[in-house]
């Protein structure tokens, strides 16, 4: 007999099958040339049991963002689309923030462009990634900042990744004291400063950015997008949702967007919108208009409601260590 979560999983493919609306396309892996991640046993299990025959309108859930995909990782692919450590170690708080994802509007009318780990005055502020101090001090002019003394005391670091072409920046806000100096090289996972409230903060918090190729708020990049997040038995990483809601010309739809965990993990659900600033929106590597991060592994259904259209879903796959990219694109008349 088919076991009840397979019966979940055929009545959500059946929705997505039979909905013509839907385009469904899923890649997954890194940058370059990509592993071709075929669909699991289960999902064929399901579809060979659930799926009637005279359904036509099946659309593989997987693309490859390589034109000429490899069908297993060359030994130098990388094993994780993550390319940051946490800024924050144990026991510290080393989640993000939920109620202020990056791209929300936050005071009113200012844009989140970093991400928040809310921590007790003093904890350990670490370096994300080996790289070099560019500034430290206070951010009393607005220089990097939406405001002036914006982010109070703050470190920033440039890195060069070996896997981009681009130089990347870290930039480590609302501080209590900083522990290096310009021009200091630093290795990952080394304490750079502390936690504090220095800034226009509300409480002791370490304020998170990652810009992408320049130093300007228009690089700015989702850091859940970057950042390993371990697995609850440290063993293993979680995994990234980092998609996009296309209207017909290839335009950002913003509509709020639910995912709903389908295995049984800790994983809660997420309720978001696309990114408010559009400079923020379709931007490299990742191309996306939403991201969540650390994620367990597993399945999970996406769904939003669009008006003209009505309500959609899909079932993607998130795996441990990489990002799962996901776009609906509207069909055209």
């Amino acid at each position: 007999m088919p076991s009840a979560s397979h019966r979940k999983k055929a009545t959500l493919i059946r929705s997505l099958l039979a909905t013509s609306a839907t385009t469904v396309v899923i890649a997954t892996g890194g940058f370059g040339s990509l592993p071709r991640n075929d669909l699991s046993a289960t999902f064929q299990q399901v579809i060979e049991a659930y799926v009637p025959v005279e359904i036509t309108q099946y659309i593989e859930p997987y693309f490859y963002t390589d034109p000429q995909p490899v069908e297993e990782e060359t030994p130098s692919a990388p094993q994780t689309d993550f390319f940051f450590t946490l800024p924050i170690a144990p026991p510290g708080r080393t989640t993000v923030d939920p109620t202020d994802r990056f791209g929300e509007i936050q005071n009113g009318d200012l844009i989140q462009y970093g991400v928040d780990f809310v921590n007790s005055a003093g904890t350990p502020v670490l370096a994300a990634a080996d790289g070099t101090v560019i500034y430290t001090g206070l951010d009393n002019k607005g220089a990097f900042s939406p405001a002036p003394e914006f982010y109070g005391h703050l470190v920033i670091l440039e890195h060069q990744l070996p896997e981009f072409d681009v130089p990347l920046f870290t930039f480590y806000a609302h501080l209590s004291e900083a522990k290096v100096q310009p021009g200091q090289r630093v290795s990952a996972g080394e304490t750079i400063g502390r936690v504090g409230s220095s800034g226009q903060t509300t409480g002791s918090e370490l304020h998170f950015e990652i810009r992408y190729g320049e130093n300007s708020h228009r690089s700015a990049r989702n850091p859940e997008l970057w950042l390993k997040q371990p697995a609850s038995q440290d063993t293993a990483l979680n995994g990234a949702l980092a998609g996009r809601i296309l209207d017909a010309a290839g335009a950002p739809l913003k509509v709020k967007i639910v995912i709903q965990p389908l295995d049984e993990n800790s994983a809660s659900p997420v309720s978001l919108y696309p990114y408010e600033n559009d400079n923020l929106l379709l931007q490299p590597p990742w191309n996306e208009t939403f991201a969540v991060g650390n994620l367990p592994p597993g399945e999970y259904k996406i769904s939003f409601a669009l008006p003209g259209v009505g309500y959609q879903s899909a079932v993607v796959e998130i795996r441990a260590g990489r990002v799962t990219v996901w776009e609906w694109a509207q069909p055209g008349e």
